[in-house]
C-alpha cells in the first residue's frame, strides 16, 4: 500500500467526497460592461493583461508576452485582479487551457477569454485542482459541455456543473508533490535538450567550416540528384491504400532532420516501378526542394517498406563522399540560407535541380569526414536519448496523474 492509499484509508475510510466546482471555488471573469477593445491594450505600463495566448507549456503565464492596461481598466473589478495561487482557465476559442499562478511579477488582470478559479473553502489545494483539470476527466467534460458555433465557449453555467473529488488536504498535497516532480523532470530535460542542440549547432558550424586543404565541389559533382518530374509525376488515381503499393515520402515525413513513417501516402506498384532511379535505399539523402519547408533534409537510416518520393522531394544517390557528412553539411545555416535565397519567397518556394546542383560543398579528406560525422553523431544520439526520456516522463506523468486521481 503506497502513501496516498494509506492517507485515504486513514483520513477518509468511507471514500472521497465529490463536489461541484462552484461548491468549492468561485468562478470570476470579465463580463459585459467590463469588456476590453484593442484600444485598451498598452505596450507598457504598470498593469499586465493576461490572455489565453499567454499560457505556456507547463501551465504557466509568459508575463513577458502580456500587454498592459491602464489603472482604470485594472480597477474595474477587484475579483479579476490576479493573486498568487490563482488558477486560470480559457473559456473561448481554444477551451480548457490552464495556468497556475506560481509567481506574479506585477499587478495583473484578465481579458474576457479567461476564468479565474479560487478556492473559497480552505479545503482545496489549487495545484491539485490544476492537475485534476489537466486530466482526461476534465477534457472529456469539455467535449460535451461547450456552446457550439464559429467560436466555442465554456460558459460559467456549464463549468459550474463540473464535479471534482475533494480528498483531505494531506492527500492532495502528496499527489501534487509526486506530479510536480514529473513536471520538474520534464523541464530539466527540455533545458538539457536545448543546451545539447545549441552545442550541436555550434560544433556543426565550426567543424564544417572549410579549412586549408579542403576541396571545393558542387553538389552535382559529388552525387546524382534525382526527382519525380515530368512523366514521373502522379495523380490521385495513382494513390492507393497501405498494403497496395509503395510509400511515397513527402516533406511531412521529415521532422527535425529525421524520417518518420507514421503517416505515409502510398502509390501503386506500377507507378513505383516505372521510376527505379527514385526508389529510396538505405543511406540515401532526402532533400525538400519545393514548398514552405524547402531545405528540409534527412538521411535514410531505416526503411519499413519499399519507398519512393513525391514531387516535392529529391533523393541524392551515388554520393562520392560520406553520406552522413553530406547530410550534416546540407543542414548548415549557410547552405540553408542559400537554399532559401534560390527558392525565392513566392507562394510556393522552389529551388530548381539546376540551382540545387550548383550548391557549394567543402570536402576534407575521408578521415576528417569520418571524425566530423562521429562527433556530430554523438550529439544527435545524446539529443535523441534525452528526447526519448522526455517523452517517457510525459507518459509517466499522464499515467500516474490519471491513476492517482481515479477516486
Amino acid at each position: 500500500m503506497n502513501k496516498i492509499e494509506k492517507l485515504i484509508q486513514e483520513l477518509c475510510p468511507n471514500g472521497v467526497e465529490w463536489k461541484k466546482l462552484t461548491d468549492v471555488c468561485t468562478l470570476k471573469a470579465r463580463i459585459g460592461w467590463q469588456g476590453l477593445t484593442k484600444a485598451d491594450y498598452r505596450t507598457f505600463g504598470n498593469y499586465k493583461l493576461i490572455t489565453g495566448t499567454d499560457i505556456t507549456r507547463y501551465n504557466r503565464i509568459d508575463f513577458d508576452s502580456c500587454v498592459y492596461v491602464d489603472e482604470d481598466r485594472y480597477n474595474q473589478d477587484t475579483n479579476i485582479q490576479i493573486v498568487q495561487g490563482d488558477l486560470l482557465i480559457t473559456k473561448d476559442g481554444t477551451l480548457g487551457k490552464i495556468a497556475y499562478i506560481e509567481d506574479l511579477p506585477m499587478s495583473s488582470t484578465l481579458n474576457g477569454g479567461l476564468f479565474v478559479v479560487r478556492d473559497k473553502t480552505g479545503l482545496l489545494n489549487q495545484k491539485f485542482l490544476m492537475h485534476y483539470m489537466l486530466s482526461g476527466y476534465f477534457q472529456e467534460f469539455m467535449i460535451h459541455n461547450h456552446t457550439n458555433g464559429t467560436i466555442k465557449h465554456l460558459t460559467q453555467a456549464l463549468l459550474s456543473k463540473f464535479e471534482i473529488p475533494l480528498p483531505p488536504l494531506p492527500v492532495q498535497t502528496e499527489i501534487v508533490r509526486i506530479l510536480d516532480k514529473f513536471v520538474e523532470q520534464q523541464e530539466q530535460l527540455e533545458k538539457l535538450i536545448e543546451l545539447r542542440k545549441k552545442q550541436y549547432e555550434y560544433y556543426r558550424e565550426e567543424m564544417l567550416t572549410a579549412k586549408e586543404g579542403w576541396e571545393t565541389k558542387t553538389l552535382g559533382e559529388i552525387c546524382d540528384i534525382k526527382g519525380r518530374i515530368g512523366f514521373r509525376g502522379y495523380t490521385r488515381e495513382d494513390q492507393v491504400k497501405k498494403g497496395e503499393g509503395a510509400i511515397s515520402l513527402s516533406p511531412g515525413n521529415i521532422e527535425n532532420s529525421k524520417l518518420f513513417f507514421d503517416d505515409c501516402a502510398y502509390i501503386s506498384w506500377d507507378k513505383y516501378e516505372e521510376s527505379p532511379e527514385i526508389m529510396v535505399n538505405l543511406n540515401d539523402v532526402i532533400f525538400c526542394k519545393t514548398g514552405s519547408t524547402v531545405g528540409k533534409v534527412a538521411i535514410v537510416t531505416e526503411l519499413v517498406e519499399k519507398t519512393t518520393i513525391n514531387p516535392q522531394l529529391v533523393v541524392l544517390k551515388n554520393v562520392q563522399c560520406s553520406n552522413k557528412y553530406l547530410y550534416y553539411y546540407l543542414t548548415r545555416g549557410e547552405i540553408q540560407y542559400d537554399v532559401k535565397k534560390f527558392a525565392g519567397i513566392g507562394s510556393v518556394p522552389n529551388i530548381s535541380q539546376e540551382k540545387l546542383s550548383g550548391l557549394t560543398i567543402k570536402l576534407p579528406n575521408e578521415d576528417i569526414q569520418n571524425e566530423i560525422v562521429k562527433t556530430l553523431d554523438s550529439f544527435e544520439s545524446s539529443i535523441s536519448a534525452l528526447t526519448s526520456a522526455l517523452e517517457l516522463s510525459k507518459k509517466r506523468y499522464e499515467h500516474y496523474r490519471d491513476e492517482m486521481l481515479r477516486f
